[in-house]
């Protein structure tokens, strides 16, 4: 995980520079950008995790969360936060 990206995921439609709202979310929603603009279904965006193709990507690096279905994907930031939170070690010493 990129410290300086920990944020998202944020849709990303394979070719834009920037990263833009989710396609599925409505204006006036939509046209506020990536941020507010992404909020939304991950099921409006499958995505097979490659790099560089449309769906689900982790911050502003662009680094590509693989979602299929809800059983079926990467964690999201806060599940990884989590992650790290129960291993490690220096919250263990708390």
């Amino acid at each position: 995980m990129n410290p300086a990206y920990n944020y998202g995921p944020f849709y990303y439609d394979g070719v834009s520079e920037k990263l833009p709202a989710n396609p599925s979310v409505p204006e006036p929603f939509h046209s506020i950008g990536a941020v507010d603009g992404s909020f939304g279904r991950l099921s409006s965006a499958i995505t097979s995790g490659v790099k560089g193709e449309k769906g689900w990507v982790y911050g502003g690096d662009k680094s590509p969360m693989r979602y299929i279905n809800d059983n079926d994907r990467d964690l999201l930031q806060d599940e990884k936060h989590a992650q790290w939170a129960v291993s490690s070690q220096s919250l263990k010493s708390i």
